[in-house]
């Protein structure tokens, strides 16, 4: 069972994730991005917020918690965006 989480529901849920954080960047800059660079926009945005996260000892934990919120975030603020493709 640990063998499928680590290879299968999380790469799902980090794309997931990423695609949501790529759907916020997109929302935030005007809808001008393209469909193929969302994921990896919103990768990106998923290490900023990573690495603002763990600027202080303190906040170090928050880190998943900010990355659902940034992912199910994007993905509530683009789903229009999602139904047109």
């Amino acid at each position: 069972m640990e063998l499928a989480v680590a290879t299968v529901l999380f790469p799902l849920l980090l794309a997931l994730l990423a695609l949501g954080g790529g759907l916020l960047i997109d929302r935030i800059v005007g809808d001008v991005l393209p469909g193929i660079l969302l994921p990896v926009v919103g990768l990106a945005a998923l290490v900023v917020v990573a690495e603002l996260c763990t600027y202080g000892e303190a906040t170090a934990s928050w880190v998943p918690y900010a990355f659902v919120l940034v992912g199910v975030g994007g993905l509530i603020a683009g789903r229009s965006r999602l139904r047109a493709a």
